[in-house]
């Protein structure tokens, strides 16, 4: 953030008032006015004296005109203290809804289905994480994004992160010719989980290929299925479950 205030030529209370108000949110969450006026003077903080209100507001539109950047800083500090592996990124998405009854004529509140099934204004939030649960990026799309809508921007963001050999890992909402192309193009390999009865190259080919299941734990089997030759092949990783099976 220091830097991104030198590069702009900005005040570095902008800085501090950030820091301010993430101290703030640890401690005793108070809004913006509440941490000037009220909890500032309740903590030590001497590099945040001679702060004022305008700074808290004006910081926050840095912060997000600034945000990708931020985000790419803070992930890879993270990875490099934690030793993180970054083999794995699995992406999923959920909604956010308000109580009002208009959308927004040009933000991103929309009017979508949200996950819980009602209809009304919301945001589409999507979090892309490591296998540790650890966060990577996230994103906020309008509330009328469909899933499959997502991962072209997702791609794009992170195919400039340089991930090297990542293996992308998303649920069946994801799932569509064009992502499977978009995926491809950015990370080169990616496991989408797959509706049986929805694909009927799973009903007719996989389900019905024989091959071993390999035992992970008491509910866990799977095998790998190949459909096609060279480029063109599929690859599918069936699994199964005795004691759902079984019930």
């Amino acid at each position: 953030l220091r830097d991104i205030c030198k590069a702009n030529r900005l005040d570095m209370a902008y800085e501090r008032a950030l820091l301010a108000m993430t101290a703030n949110r640890l401690c005793e969450p108070e809004s913006k006015l509440g941490v000037w006026d009220r909890w500032l003077s309740k903590v030590y903080l001497p590099s945040c004296n001679g702060l004022k209100l305008d700074h808290m507001y004006d910081a926050m539109d840095i912060l997000y005109y600034n945000a990708a950047s931020v985000e790419r800083s803070v992930f890879f500090h993270t990875a490099d203290l934690l030793n993180l592996q970054v083999d794995l990124i699995f992406y999923d998405t959920t909604t956010a809804s308000f109580s009002i009854d208009q959308e927004d004529e040009e933000g991103p509140r929309r009017f979508g289905r949200a996950k819980e099934g009602n209809w009304g204004p919301q945001v589409v939030v999507a979090l892309a994480v490591t296998r540790e649960g650890l966060p990577v990026r996230c994103w906020v799309f309008p509330g009328n994004t469909t899933d499959v809508d997502t991962v072209e921007r997702v791609r794009k963001d992170l195919r400039g992160w340089k991930l090297g050999r990542a293996l992308f890992v998303a649920d069946a909402g994801m799932n569509s010719e064009k992502n499977q192309k978009e995926l491809s193009r950015a990370c080169g390999k990616y496991l989408l989980a797959s509706r049986m009865a929805s694909v009927s190259e799973i009903r007719d080919s996989v389900l019905s290929k024989r091959g071993r299941y390999t035992v992970f734990t008491d509910n866990l089997q799977a095998k790998e299925v190949i459909i096609g030759d060279g480029e063109c092949r599929k690859r599918y990783i069936l699994c199964y479950n005795p004691k759902e099976a079984h019930r």
